[in-house]
């Protein structure tokens, strides 16, 4: 496979036009009234299953296609991952201000926005919907994790943050997720054309940023629901509990993954897989009938 001089910077290109894109469904958002939270609810329920079939990844696909060798090479079935991860990595990165905000108001000032945060919400989980029912290969915790995503916010959008309750830990528990767009970006890069030196530094980068975000958020979560449970003993919070504790598995997987994939030397791209695995065949194929090169 040829690999063009354009694929060393197509992923920062298509990366830079999703945010851009994503910023204005962020600054629409941004704050609301009580007519706005409820055109939000409404639009939940109506747009999220619309934009999983709607033509856009189809578009996004044929652009990638035309300005990347390595992702036309790409197999179908991993093409959706690819751009499914590089989509959540964009408007992650998008949501990262208002996610800091509402944290910082929240954690610091005791300031819950229940308007802001279903919005929030709202916005989150549309990257974990499109991905679970466009992707056709998916890991099962992947997969949980996407769940419980799209059921947390069909919760978030008939709490009142501004009552003392579990339903707050949650929203600590997304916006932590939400700094770790860079684990997205390098999911993705590993079926592209990336130089090793930046696939190793983006695995470095990812891991530090992923497990410092979830050492702080599971810090926090033990703090604030072994004092709620002392206080209230409201079994909501053994239900929340009991479908986080789904969510901290599929985190676990992905820090074990991280760890091994730095060990190993950074991300080794899936286009270099393809190229040794096709001479192994060709190397295999002229190999004595009967015996098979060792791969």
């Amino acid at each position: 496979m040829v690999v063009t001089r354009q694929d060393s910077g197509t992923l920062a290109r298509v990366a830079d036009q999703l945010r851009r894109a994503a910023a204005h469904d962020v600054q629409v958002f941004r704050e609301g009234d009580e007519a706005a939270a409820t055109a939000a609810r409404a639009a939940a329920a109506a747009a999220l299953p619309s934009l999983a079939i709607s033509p856009l990844p189809h578009r996004r696909t044929a652009v990638m296609m035309r300005v990347s060798t390595s992702y036309a090479a790409i197999p179908d079935a991993k093409k959706f991952y690819v751009l499914s991860n590089l989509v959540k990595a964009a408007v992650l990165l998008s949501y990262t201000p208002v996610a800091a905000r509402t944290l910082y108001l929240g954690m610091v000032n005791d300031e819950w926005r229940t308007t802001s945060i279903r919005n929030l919400g709202v916005l989150y989980a549309i990257p974990d919907t499109v991905s679970l029912l466009l992707v056709e290969r998916m890991a099962l915790t992947t997969r949980i994790h996407h769940l419980c995503v799209i059921v947390f916010m069909v919760i978030n959008l008939f709490n009142d943050y501004s009552e003392r309750n579990v339903w707050r830990a949650l929203v600590v528990y997304a916006v932590f997720s939400t700094f770790a767009y860079l684990v997205n970006l390098l999911l993705a890069s590993r079926f592209l054309a990336v130089h090793p030196s930046l696939s190793y530094w983006l695995s470095a980068g990812a891991l530090v940023i992923y497990t410092s975000c979830l050492a702080a958020n599971w810090a926090w979560q033990v703090h604030y629901l072994t004092g709620l449970w002392v206080d209230t003993r409201a079994y909501s919070i053994l239900a929340y509990v009991g479908v986080i504790l789904l969510v901290v598995w599929d985190d676990v997987v992905l820090v074990k993954w991280l760890v091994g994939n730095l060990r190993g030397g950074g991300t080794k791209s899936a286009s270099a897989q393809q190229q040794q695995q096709q001479q192994q065949k060709r190397a295999s194929g002229a190999a004595p009938a009967g015996k098979e090169k060792p791969a």
